[in-house]
């Protein structure tokens, strides 16, 4: 211990002389240790922990798959009902989710995430309320409504009370008995329609018995959540293959395949369908900084290197005076544990800010965002990669160091050589490292880079600038189906008193908001085709005032707007790739279609251009647009009618006008979700955003240490050859060979490096296509611009040591010869 203390003593008195060297080296370790332990911790709280459900492993998404679609979709109740007889099966729950206007309290209404499940759901999830109880099979059945409700409402509206049990909730003009409230760490990462996305926040759930009803049918209504628990020792394999003998059975009897195909379904591990959107760009940017950790290693490994030989004098003469060779080499070894040790302190500390900041700017829609917090596990991850990085590049210095002849190390400095052949090719080879590593990442952020530039110009098919929107909440014993005239009467006098106002161009309603999701789906059937419905695609309907499309300008781009007449007609302006569907060769403009039985029938007065319901990455789906309140279909009164409200200055000075006119005719209708169309926008490129910026960052912060070992390497190199190189110069050789012959030297090892990280971003850019919207993998003008951005940076950190070579002194180079 003694001897391990003096030598601990005597590798700091050597890191403080070379203060420079030690800071660069602890920051270096630091920044890639920081980033990679707290990107550790995202990755393993979003994509490898297990969901906080009892045997989350046997819990899977039930979904369906319906010819002529290949994707899988919702699930029909009906056959959900036939399901429950599937052997293979432990629990099946059942859900539907929405939106609901909350009351009572003592305080204003609020609109809230409201989701029906069968009261088995909390049961099979193994969850357990943290007062009251969870739901029982005979809630379904009681008359008088009981609801269970999350931790954040209970502590926002009731203000965390301990006696709320028992206590009533308005729910949409009903009451409901509160029976009790969920964990604070529950979370419902599968739910059901209307927007009620994975792990967002749901407050409200009530018990549903599922039984068939006249509006519902086996062909249709794809709209519901099914999740499964698999009997304990069966397999997917088989819980499919039963699964879709009951689908087979259910298309005999009913008729609900095509001709393309029959009824099928598919199975999918919970833990995979949450982690579904997030896993690619998660690991991607994982991979990014594993990378720039790895070329961090390489640059400090390099400067190791070249201070163990600047000081293979002092260790000559430690071995001369009595050091043994195992001392020698714990020494060394002591010392680059100190730097790593230090760096992996700083390090963990930083991963704590960078996850700080992480949860600030990650997107909302990142599943298990909540969960990401600063545990044991990144400070463990942090000291795993100090110890690996102390063998990195400790090791070899150290065993260097023991090898030292002291009789060749004692020698005149003067008379050395030039450097050997081996440390030689160890930099040339850590330039390469670093130059491919970056050039790597630089790729694949500049295929990131084009895409979300493609991306981001994407024709909307509508102007979204200068617009508000928001969501009402009209439903209840007022507003809800069915109360159709007092709806109107509300919806009209609302957007009269809006347009009105001064600074309000337009204001229009509609059922859903472009990039908001969908609503409704259904067929569009041609008049008068013989083929069967299910043949045709699906498409969504929306419906809308008759300013809507003025409200987000949009054009119309072939016939005419709906109008306040039109509401009593079936009539319909449509999309423009409807357009092409309904009318392959000519006008759309007079065409009718039904949405899958004859007795409604559209006519077609107008087309607008395409728009995207949810994902502007996906191709935009066909959409009939058809007026607000038309009486005859089954989703004439959507219980969140959507308002778009266009000004001529900024959106935002709008909400207070909003707010008080809405509170002028009705002050219990509450608005949600007040945002500008930009806004939404800017949400459906979040993700990408965030990807683009981190991985551009780490692979910009990359090049940047590559150009710095490339100095550092040529650098040396040219201080080691300073005699060889005045000798050069004495016999003649003008200062531009001189300076040619360095910078060969120095960018050799980059063009290898840049061709490796060419044809590594390539095998990467195979694995990227979830990821690229718009841009080949090979895109040559990403390739050819990372190149020279390459190429220039290390001219540049070549450019300064090749000058100073051919400006070098030669006689004070040769005074001591």
């Amino acid at each position: 211990m003694d001897k391990l203390r003096i030598d601990a003593a005597y590798a700091l008195r050597a890191l403080r002389r070379d203060l420079g060297f030690t800071i660069g080296v602890v920051l270096i370790l630091a920044l890639g240790i920081g980033a990679n332990a707290s990107f550790f911790g995202i990755v393993d709280a979003v994509l490898l922990r297990p969901l906080p459900y009892r045997d989350p492993e046997r819990l899977v998404v039930v979904q369906e798959i319906r010819p002529p679609a290949e994707t899988a979709q919702a699930v029909n109740p009906l056959h959900y009902v036939e399901w429950r007889e599937c052997r293979c099966f432990e629990q099946l729950a059942l859900s539907f989710g929405g939106y609901a206007n909350l009351t009572g309290a003592g305080t204003e209404a609020e609109r809230a995430m409201h989701v029906d499940v069968t009261p088995n759901l909390f049961s099979m999830l193994g969850v357990r309320a943290q007062l009251g109880r969870t739901f029982a099979a005979s809630d379904a059945e009681n008359e008088r409504g009981v609801v269970l409700i999350s931790d954040a409402l209970w502590r926002r509206r009731f203000n965390a009370d301990p006696t709320v049990i028992g206590k009533t909730l308005g729910l949409d003009g009903a009451e409901a008995v509160i029976i009790g409230v969920l964990p604070p760490d529950f979370r419902n990462y599968h739910s059901g329609a209307y927007g009620v996305a994975a792990g967002r926040g749901i407050d409200v759930y009530s018990p549903w018995a599922v039984k068939p009803s006249q509006w519902q049918r086996w062909d249709n209504n794809y709209s519901y959540a099914a999740l499964a628990r698999l009997r304990d020792g069966v397999s997917m394999q088989a819980a499919l293959a039963e699964l879709n003998a009951i689908q087979a059975s259910i298309d005999e009897r009913y008729e609900t395949g095509s001709r393309s195909g029959t009824l099928g379904a598919t199975l999918v591990p919970l833990q995979e369908f949450v982690t579904r959107e997030s896993r690619a760009g998660l690991l991607l940017m994982l991979g990014a900084v594993g990378a720039a950790f790895l070329v961090a290693c390489a640059n400090v490994a390099s400067l190791m290197l070249v201070r163990s030989t600047r000081r293979t004098r002092e260790t000559g003469i430690r071995a001369a005076l009595g050091a043994s060779s195992l001392q020698v080499f714990r020494g060394a070894l002591i010392e680059s544990s100190i730097l790593a040790l230090a760096g992996s302190a700083l390090g963990v500390a930083l991963a704590a800010v960078f996850l700080r900041f992480f949860e600030l700017v990650a997107p909302g829609r990142l599943a298990r965002i909540h969960e990401v917090a600063f545990d044991w596990r990144v400070p463990a991850v942090g000291l795993g990669l100090g110890i690996a990085a102390t063998v990195a590049f400790g090791l070899w210095p150290a065993l260097r160091a023991r090898r030292v002849d002291p009789q060749d190390a004692l020698r005149s400095v003067g008379r050395a050589a030039t450097d050997s052949k081996g440390r030689f090719r160890f930099r040339q080879s850590a330039v390469s490292l670093e130059v491919a590593v970056s050039a790597s990442l630089l790729i694949v952020g500049g295929l990131l880079a084009m895409s979300f530039v493609r991306l981001n110009g994407l024709d909307r098919g509508y102007d979204g600038a200068h617009v508000l929107t928001a969501e009402l909440g009209l439903s209840g014993p007022r507003y809800g189906y069915g109360r159709i005239e007092t709806r109107r009467r509300f919806l009209d006098a609302l957007v009269e008193r809006l347009e009105a106002a001064p600074g309000v161009a337009a204001a229009g309603l509609t059922s859903t908001l472009p990039l908001r999701g969908d609503h409704f789906g259904a067929q569009a059937v041609p008049e008068g085709m013989t083929r069967q419905p299910v043949d045709w695609p699906m498409v969504q309907y929306r419906f809308v005032s008759p300013d809507f499309f003025e409200s987000i300008g949009a054009p119309i781009l072939e016939g005419r707007s709906l109008s306040a007449l039109d509401e009593p007609r079936d009539v319909a302006v449509v999309s423009a790739r409807l357009a092409k569907l309904l009318a392959p060769e000519g006008s759309a403009i007079g065409r009718r279609f039904h949405p899958g039985g004859p007795e409604h029938t559209f006519e077609v007065v107008g087309v607008v251009p395409d728009v995207h319901t949810s994902n502007l990455a996906d191709e935009s789906d066909p959409i009939a647009y058809v007026p607000l309140l038309w009486g005859d279909f089954s989703f004439q009164a959507p219980p969140t009618p959507a308002i778009s409200i266009r000004t001529s200055g900024d959106p935002a000075a709008a909400v207070p006008l909003l707010r008080a006119t809405v509170r002028s005719l009705d002050p219990d209708v509450p608005i949600s979700n007040v945002q500008t169309m930009e806004q939404i926008d800017g949400a459906a490129l979040a993700e990408r955003r965030f990807q683009l910026v981190l991985v551009a960052a780490f692979g910009a912060a990359s090049l940047l240490v590559a150009a710095l070992g490339v100095y550092g390497a040529l650098a040396y190199a040219v201080a080691s050859r300073t005699r060889e190189l005045a000798i050069r110069m004495a016999l003649g050789a003008p200062e531009r060979s001189v300076r040619r012959m360095v910078l060969k030297q120095g960018m050799r090892p980059v063009l290898l490096g840049l061709g490796l990280g060419v044809a590594g971003a390539l095998v990467v850019g195979r694995f990227l296509s979830t990821l690229l919207f718009g841009v080949a993998p090979t895109d040559p003008a990403t390739l050819m611009a990372v190149a020279a951005v390459t190429l220039v940076a290390a001219l540049l950190a070549a450019w300064l040591p090749a000058r100073r070579a051919a400006r070098a002194p030669v006689l004070e180079a040769l005074r001591y010869e």
